[in-house]
């Protein structure tokens, strides 16, 4: 069995990680290395994990996994004190279950994957994938050709697996899905976000981060060098990753960036009463797909009649945890079709 999988993200390369070791596997990635929204930018000094922050645990198999990954220092808990925070005031946000990250960057989880398959799966970067064309073989099977942004093509392919976010899943197959199935996706929602990143020697760190901001354009905000394992050399120049809310992300996806820069570092400095606009770095990355508002509702979606499958976060309700169940149920269907 053939499979393409379209994104190197933690859905996509659980799937691989997952999947039977006679499986031939190929992963096509957009952008220049792996890791999706479990992403870290550089800007030498300074480091920032600006897409997902942190992870908890409530489903077992993805407990076992961390355990795993835990053992081989891959992940490592987050202990710290999260805050609620409201202009001035900041109190403790308790929980009893532990917040994880991965070890030394957050997308070092994805790269470790990829490691533990690369002998058994091709992985293409900087590969957008704009088309997919069915063909039937000479024994009446239907394959699957894909075609990349510079008009090259791939396959052919028994399986698709779309992991990017669900618009986009349903754009690149809208020519070959039912009514039924585009009444599915269209109830799927998902919101975006807009991730600051400050770095500046000079950093002043306030008590009450990391923490999630109330009544302001702002919905999380931690220092980045703080996070465990990042006190080397290599990571420990002052960061600041600023986040906002969702819903203030929606009203103003298409919003000017340098407005959006600057609304958040004022409502940043405000908070920390400190300049922020000063700083030695200062960068804003858009999520246009970041956060899960209405799920899918299943653990992921295939059509066996046309060979086309898609698993991500948006199928089970958003964030790490789901993602990588997504993928892993989505393995665990395939193994199912061989035995």
């Amino acid at each position: 069995m053939k499979i393409a999988i379209i994104g190197a993200g933690l859905s996509g390369l659980t799937l691989a990680y997952h999947s039977d070791a006679g499986a031939d596997i190929y992963i096509f990635e957009k952008a220049r290395g792996v890791g999706g929204r479990m992403a870290t930018r550089y800007a030498d000094p300074y480091e920032f994990d600006h897409g997902a922050q942190y992870f908890r645990c409530d489903h077992p198999d993805f407990q076992s996994f961390l355990d795993k990954m835990s053992t081989n220092k891959v992940v490592t808990q987050w202990d710290t004190d999260f805050y609620s925070r409201q202009g001035q005031d900041y109190t403790p946000f308790i929980t009893d279950k532990p917040a994880y990250i991965a070890t030394d960057k957050m997308n070092a989880l994805c790269k470790y994957l990829y490691a533990d398959v690369k002998d058994r799966v091709s992985l293409k970067l900087s590969c957008h994938i704009q088309k997919i064309t069915p063909t039937v073989d000479p024994t009446g099977f239907r394959k699957w050709t894909l075609t990349d942004h510079h008009g090259q093509d791939f396959g052919p392919f028994d399986y698709i697996v779309a992991t990017m976010p669900a618009p986009q899943m349903q754009t690149l197959y809208a020519p070959y899905l039912t009514p039924s199935d585009c009444d599915q996706f269209d109830q799927v929602k998902m919101q975006g976000c807009f991730s600051l990143m400050i770095g500046d020697a000079d950093l002043k760190t306030v008590p009450g981060l990391p923490a999630r901001i109330s009544d302001s354009p702002i919905g999380w905000m931690a220092y980045n060098h703080k996070k465990p394992h990042r006190d080397t050399a290599q990571h420990a120049a002052p960061a600041l990753i600023i986040q906002s809310t969702n819903e203030w992300a929606e009203n103003h996806l298409e919003e000017d960036k340098n407005w959006v820069t600057t609304t958040l570092l004022k409502a940043a400095s405000d908070i920390l009463k400190t300049d922020l606009s000063t700083s030695d770095h200062i960068a804003l990355h858009r999520w246009r797909y970041a956060s899960v508002a209405t799920p899918l509702g299943h653990a992921f979606w295939i059509n066996e009649d046309l060979g086309l499958a898609a698993c991500g976060d948006w199928c089970l309700g958003g964030k790490i945890e789901k993602a990588f169940l997504s993928g892993l149920k989505l393995a665990e269907h395939f193994q199912s079709k061989n035995q």
